[in-house]
């Protein structure tokens, strides 16, 4: 099954958000539920082997989205050969603002999937993208789960990055530690991002981009524990406080 959403954003004369587009097909349905804000509504099972889900995003100059999840996504085993696709375009102009902030992806056992960002932002563009991974349902081994990131700012490339389930699950760990089952990634780009130094806290680390904005990542045997990590090493937003409708 393929599924596409798409979403412009955009502000009228006299600042008053308007939603151009919000169209949604196959196993996802997206509902409008603030002014300037979406979410993800799952209608069907999956995604499964071989499904592609699509995200198309656009903030137009001086708008704003805040794109959000109602429940997390569940990536099932299924009976093909090909892996499934999740993949999200972002395309934030000038003086615009994104805030992306779906439900976790749960990769079962047996499922395999793989997941791509990829961000244009123009110079004075700002983003505050959080995605969450876990590896199996509860008491249940992980799937097969591949991600890539890629941020541009003013066509300068700012991150390239790539995590798997291999990596998440051979990550650090203290002695006598549960495995790391679930992995948070919070990207911060824009010219209002403070600047950050490296820092660590648990199973965490602040990464500073060289062209601007900080990556946080953060491993835990549950996502509960890797979410606070984050919250930790950024407390003065926290991914629990992100706008809601």
């Amino acid at each position: 099954m393929r599924s596409r959403v798409e979403v412009v954003a955009d502000v009228e004369d006299d600042g008053t958000p308007v939603l151009a587009r919000l169209r949604a097909d196959g196993a996802l349905a997206v509902r409008r539920t603030g002014p300037s804000t979406v979410h993800l509504v799952g209608t069907a099972a999956g995604p499964l082997d071989g499904d592609v889900v699509e995200l198309d995003l656009v903030v137009r100059a001086g708008a704003r989205l805040d794109l959000e999840g109602v429940a997390a996504t569940i990536a099932l085993p299924g009976p093909g050969d090909l892996a499934a696709t999740w993949e999200v375009t972002a395309d934030v102009a000038d003086v615009a603002t994104l805030r992306c902030a779906p439900q976790p992806i749960v990769v079962c056992a047996g499922a395999r999937l793989r997941t791509r960002t990829a961000l244009t932002l123009a110079p004075t563009g700002s983003l505050d993208l959080v995605e969450q991974v876990v590896l199996g349902r509860f008491r249940e081994p992980g799937g097969t789960w591949s991600g890539r990131l890629v941020a541009d700012v003013g066509g300068v490339p700012v991150l390239r990055q790539t995590q798997t389930s291999a990596v998440l699950a051979a990550g650090p760990a203290g002695p006598g530690a549960a495995a790391a089952r679930s992995v948070v990634s919070r990207l911060l780009l824009g010219p209002d991002v403070p600047a950050a130094a490296a820092a660590t806290s648990g199973e965490a680390v602040v990464c500073p981009l060289a062209a601007g904005g900080v990556l946080l990542t953060a491993y835990g045997a549950d996502l509960a524990t890797a979410l606070r990590h984050v919250e930790d090493l950024w407390p003065t937003t926290p991914v629990a406080a992100l706008p809601r409708p």
